[in-house]
């Protein structure tokens, strides 16, 4: 289950990066995003849900890697609990994460008074034209009254950092009592089973460290320009190639344990059968 959700959310992270394809311009104390994708010929409202979505599925890169963690630590060490409660425990504890990013739900969305200086830095940075199709959103790193005074340091501070701290602070305490747990001798696992679950936290340790590894060099751009408002132009491309990345690294990794999970059970069914003595004709 968790598989299937985790793989869901990927899928639609990658629809919606396909219906934007956008790319980002650290400039002039403006965090802009350059909508190039088909979503920029969509109503406005509609392309504003668009864009507001796709940032926040952002958030969903490190706030799903937690459930199946918890799931695995729940069904190896807490036995008395129905799958039910153990699935709604673990997401519950990603709808909280996700719930504190819900206040910067919109806060890409420019007010129409900044719209065409966001437009002018976007056409300079990344050498384009008037006559070039793209759709501007972005958010200034100063409190302007004609831009709602929301800035990138909240966005930053207030909106990523809690939930990426509690996010891996949990994951890593969860992967931590899992492993131990695993490491003693355990009795009432047989060894196929036991490998099994082995498997399973190797894959969360690589789901886990990946988008750590790869969101880590966007974060630091992006803290970077915070810190010293300088204009880092063109070498913000590589915040969008890490979200490109992430949908299709993760995806490998699920299809890669899925296959040797398969595998095993092949192999168990096969001895199995074997095992079960022919009748003579």
């Amino acid at each position: 289950i968790c598989i299937a959700v985790n793989a869901t959310q990927g899928a639609f992270n990658s629809v919606l990066l396909i219906s934007v394809l956008w790319s980002h311009a650290l400039s002039d104390g403006f965090f802009i995003a350059l909508v190039y994708g088909p979503v920029q010929f969509a109503p406005a409202w509609m392309r504003d849900l668009v864009v507001s979505l796709a940032v926040f599925m952002v958030f969903s890169l490190w706030q799903f890697i937690t459930a199946p963690c918890i799931v695995q630590y729940l069904l190896l060490f807490r036995k008395s609990m129905s799958n039910v409660l153990r699935i709604g425990t673990a997401y519950l504890f990603t709808a909280c994460s996700m719930g504190i990013s819900i206040p910067y739900f919109w806060i890409f969305v420019p007010y129409p008074a900044i719209v065409e200086h966001l437009r002018e830095i976007a056409i300079r940075v990344q050498h384009l034209t008037t006559d070039d199709s793209f759709v501007v959103y972005g958010i200034g790193m100063r409190e302007d009254p004609s831009n709602g005074n929301r800035t990138a340091f909240g966005l930053a501070f207030y909106g990523i950092a809690p939930s990426y701290s509690l996010t891996y602070a949990v994951f890593g305490f969860t992967v931590l009592k899992i492993v131990r747990g695993l490491g003693r001798v355990n009795t009432e696992m047989s060894v196929q089973t036991m490998t099994l679950q082995k498997g399973f936290i190797r894959m969360q340790l690589i789901q886990g460290f990946v988008p750590l590894i790869i969101l880590t060099i966007a974060f630091v751009t992006f803290i970077s320009f915070i810190i010293t408002g300088a204009n880092l132009d063109n070498w913000t491309l590589m915040l969008p190639f890490s979200q490109w990345t992430l949908p299709s690294v993760q995806a490998t990794v699920y299809l890669k344990y899925l296959i040797r999970a398969s595998s095993h059970e092949h192999d168990r069914n096969h001895r199995i059968l074997s095992a079960i003595p022919q009748s003579s004709n």
